[in-house]
């Protein structure tokens, strides 16, 4: 009879201890799956992310060498601009060209020296230009 009774408080208790441990391993396998699902969660954002940078990196890039494009085209313009004022004036003031090409060819010619490394003094003397001319050409150049 004493079994019966002892058996009778112990397969409660056993019960409730199988139950508690049936929960905990559900609990814990719920968690672990979520644990999971938020890892893989992580890993696509990091993923996106880095195709995110690499792509603003690719847009800077693009906008440095735009701008370094309008840069060229400032310049490209100024020079222009003043290549027609300069020759214009020297075909006006100077006697020796024929026309505006001739000036236009003159100040390519020294544009070439200059690049070349021969000094503006050596450049105005063989082009038979004004030092100042060769001089602002070699700003416009360094800009």
């Amino acid at each position: 009879m004493e079994d019966i009774a002892l058996l009778r408080l112990t397969l409660p208790a056993l019960f409730c201890l199988l139950t508690f441990l049936a929960t905990t391993v559900v609990v814990w396998t719920l968690l672990r799956r979520r644990r999971e699902t938020e890892d893989q969660a992580v890993e696509r954002i990091c993923a996106q992310l880095e195709k995110t940078y690499s792509l603003l990196k690719s847009l800077s890039e693009t906008c440095e060498t735009l701008q370094n494009r309008e840069d060229i085209q400032t310049l490209k313009e100024q020079i222009e601009k003043f290549s027609s004022a300069v020759t214009v004036l020297s075909h006006l003031g100077q006697e020796g060209r024929d026309s505006v090409s001739n000036s236009r060819d003159g100040f390519k010619l020294a544009q070439k020296f200059l690049q070349n490394g021969d000094s503006p003094v050596k450049v105005a003397q063989r082009l038979d230009m004004g030092l100042a001319e060769v001089n602002l050409i070699s700003r416009l150049m360094q800009k």
